[in-house]
C-alpha cells in the first residue's frame, strides 16, 4: 500500500467516523438517508460501532439523533463490551428516553430476556440507585417484559412511512 493511499484510505476513516455526532444523526429524516450512513458506518468494525453507537443512544434531546443512534445499534447489532449490569448502571445514569425501545431490545438481543431480567431485579433489591436512576432501570424493565417483536416494531418506520406517503409504490 502506498503512501499516498494510506493517506486517503486514514483521511476517509476519518470522515466516516465523524458521522457518529449528535449534529449528524439529527439530520436523518427518512429511510433512504438512514440507509445511506448505514452504508458508510459498516467498515467501522463492532466495537467502535458499539461505543459510539450505545453512547450517543443514551443522550437523549428533541434532535431525534439519539434514537437514530439506537436504530444503528440494533441495525448492526454489535457484540456488547461490558457486562449487562455494568451497562444497565451506564443507563441509569444516563439521559436515556424512557419511551425508547431500541436500548431494551438491543439489551435482550446481546443478554437475553430472562438473564437481562435478572439483573435487572439484581440492581432494583440494592439500594445504590437514586430514585431518577431506579425509574430508567424499571423503563428497561417495563420493556424487557414485552414480548421481543413488539420492542422492535417501529425499527421499520422509515420503510412503511415512505410506503404510506408513496414514495415506494
Amino acid at each position: 500500500m502506498s503512501l499516498t493511499l494510506s493517506i486517503e484510505v486514514l483521511a476517509e476513516k476519518m470522515n466516516i467516523e465523524n458521522l457518529i455526532t449528535r449534529e449528524h444523526l439529527s439530520k436523518i429524516k427518512n429511510y433512504d438517508q438512514f440507509f445511506e450512513l448505514r452504508q458508510l458506518l459498516v467498515g467501522l468494525g463492532s466495537e467502535r460501532l458499539f461505543e459510539d453507537l450505545f453512547s450517543m443512544a443514551l443522550q437523549y434531546e428533541l434532535d431525534g439523533a439519539s434514537s437514530i443512534a439506537a436504530m444503528l445499534l440494533i441495525e448492526f447489532d454489535p457484540k456488547a463490551l461490558r457486562q449487562c449490569g455494568q451497562l444497565l448502571l451506564e443507563i441509569a445514569s444516563s439521559n436515556w428516553y424512557l419511551s425508547d425501545k431500541f436500548i431494551p431490545f438491543y439489551l435482550l438481543t446481546q443478554f437475553g430476556k430472562w438473564n437481562l431480567i435478572s439483573e435487572i431485579d439484581e440492581l432494583l433489591a440494592g439500594n445504590s440507585l437514586n430514585n431518577d436512576q431506579r425509574i430508567r432501570i424499571e423503563g428497561i424493565k417495563y420493556w424487557a417484559q414485552m414480548p421481543a417483536v413488539y420492542l422492535s416494531s417501529e425499527f421499520s418506520y422509515f420503510e412503511w412511512q415512505e410506503v404510506i406517503e408513496g414514495k415506494n409504490a
